[in-house]
């Protein structure tokens, strides 16, 4: 069989931030047509998404500190996800150790909370 991963954020999931109404309408687009796509495609095609929380990559090397003290702060793991632990969930859905899982949108957010 085939599949799709989709990479969408939690700000499709979990998180309320009005200030990127925009962007938190994009990524429940997103996970909303993961879960379309999924019944459309079956039982041929998996399609399924991860919604990713904040990660340690370029574009948040700048943050405060503050910001990102207040951030891991939410985080049960109390840090940001390193990208290979987004990349190896992302290889898990695409492979067959994943065959049933269908339609779904898997949270890598370290256990974040609002």
């Amino acid at each position: 069989g085939s599949t799709i991963v989709n990479v969408s954020s939690t700000n499709g999931t979990k998180t309320i931030s009005p200030e990127s109404l925009d962007y938190n309408i994009s990524k429940i687009g997103l996970q909303s047509l993961t879960r379309d796509l999924a019944y459309q495609f079956k039982p041929n095609i998996r399609v399924n998404a991860v919604a990713i929380g904040w990660a340690d990559t370029d574009m948040n090397k700048d943050l405060p500190k503050e910001y990102i003290e207040e951030e891991n702060s939410k985080i049960f793991l109390e840090r940001f996800a390193d990208p290979s632990e987004i990349a190896k969930t992302i290889y898990f859905l695409a492979t067959e150790e994943s065959s049933y899982i269908n339609g779904e949108i898997i949270n890598i957010d370290g256990g974040y909370f609002w």
